[in-house]
């Protein structure tokens, strides 16, 4: 199963409506945002992916009962995922996930500095992923991750 992964996309309409287009070109199955979608007009561009969209809010949701009634599947970080048999530690913000959160966890998932990234730990151990800021305000660069889950292969791009 192929899941994308975005975060910190601060209202940028346009770009959510790129990253959308591309995942379903890409034959995703899921989208998990891991917070700083910001409103509830920004949120109702993610819910037009055509499969589930879970998410987490971020430092600057600061409308959170307007994105719950967009987004149905949102709630505080951290959440722990089951997704196809991997376990996923979805949050926004890193320094929030205790270790005792991430036994037993293939990958986490967080956002919150905008640069993305993976670390990929010794055998055994989970996957960190930041797939780096869908809005692009910061670093001008509009960037999502493509998860294929049976190989835990990851893949960042740049829209």
């Amino acid at each position: 199963m192929k899941i994308g992964v975005v975060a910190d996309s601060h209202d940028n309409c346009p770009a959510i409506e790129e990253g959308v287009r591309y995942l379903q070109g890409r034959g995703v199955e899921r989208l998990l945002h891991a917070g700083d979608i910001v409103s509830p007009f920004a949120a109702k561009r993610l819910a037009a992916f055509a499969g589930p969209v879970t998410a987490v809010f971020g430092n600057n949701d600061g409308e959170r009962h307007g994105l719950a009634h967009v987004l149905r599947d949102i709630a505080p970080p951290p959440r722990a995922l089951d997704i196809d048999g991997r376990r996923i530690v979805l949050t926004h913000e890193r320094e929030r996930v205790t270790d005792e959160m991430l036994v037993g966890a293939d990958l986490l998932v967080f956002g919150h500095d905008h640069e993305a990234r993976v670390f990929e730990p010794e055998a055994g151990l989970h996957v960190e992923l930041n797939p780096g800021e869908l809005g692009g305000w910061l670093s001008g660069k509009k960037t999502l991750a493509v998860v294929e889950l049976d190989t835990m292969e990851i893949e960042i791009v740049e829209i």
